[in-house]
């Protein structure tokens, strides 16, 4: 049985965490009564602890957080497992405890990349009294700030959705339906805005779904030219560039008319 993951969050009440970090779910114990009768006993690696599950679910991150630097850098086809483990500072066996491939690796970047988005922007689509514009405005910020905050992962996420989706060479092995399916419901939460703005007369678009992929445009290429390390003495914030951006999408939903 797989661990928990971070794109697999468990609480204390369904799984109990070893010291040495194995998780068992409780639908497998083997009763109730047999786990007091340990604990009365001093047995308390089979006490389930917050602290423990927490620890588990850390260490599951730290994983996909070593794998998306290497493979932000590195790409899918050049990135082994070793070089995972290497960034991680760990043997393959902590990287094979959580994850059994390199398919599934990807697939736990991918699915914390997409649910980072819809984390960070999905409230703000629900802001139903707040002006059009302003929500737009509001969300390509937050999308715009998650491009450089997430990056490591937001690069791996829209570099892998481009190969499947429009080079056909996306890495066997990977539920790219339920990825794609994602990426999709993130993309209607804009374009749910831009067709209100666009129906209030504040957005001069007569394809609201069009619009909002020249606004992804835009918004995912920061990924291409955005380095996390770059020096910035003399350089703009990440709050400038969200921002710089931000306003440029919207001003050019805005008036799209005027050309």
């Amino acid at each position: 049985m797989k661990p928990p993951t971070a794109t697999d969050p468990v609480t204390a009440d369904e799984v109990i965490v070893h010291d040495d970090g194995t998780a068992i779910p409780r639908r497998q114990r083997t009763s109730r009564s047999s786990i007091e009768v340990m604990h009365s006993k001093g047995n308390r690696h089979m006490r389930p602890t917050t602290a423990r599950n927490h620890r588990a679910a850390e260490r599951g991150t730290e994983v996909l957080d070593a794998a998306a630097v290497v493979l932000a850098r590195q790409g899918y086809a050049g990135t082994s497992i070793d070089d995972i483990a290497d960034q991680l500072g760990a043997t393959k066996g902590r990287v094979y405890h959580y994850y059994r491939s390199k398919a599934d690796i990807l697939l736990g970047v991918l699915n914390a990349g997409v649910q980072r988005l819809i984390e960070d922007v999905g409230p703000m689509a629900e802001l139903a009294d707040m002006p059009a514009q302003k929500r737009l405005h509001r969300m390509a910020v937050a999308h715009a700030m998650t491009m450089m905050t997430h990056h490591p992962y937001q690069v791996v996420t829209f570099r892998s959705l481009d190969r499947h989706l429009f080079e056909g060479q996306g890495a066997k092995g990977v539920a790219w339906a339920s990825i794609v399916e994602r990426r999709n419901e993130y993309e209607a939460l804009f374009v749910r805005v831009v067709e209100e703005g666009s129906q209030q007369g504040v957005f001069a678009t007569s394809d609201p779904r069009l619009t909002v992929r020249g606004i992804f445009g835009a918004l995912n290429w920061i990924t291409v030219w955005y380095n996390p390390d770059a020096q910035p003495e003399g350089r703009a914030t990440r709050e400038d560039i969200a921002e710089h951006l931000a306003r440029f999408v919207v001003a050019g939903a805005q008036n799209g008319n005027l050309l």
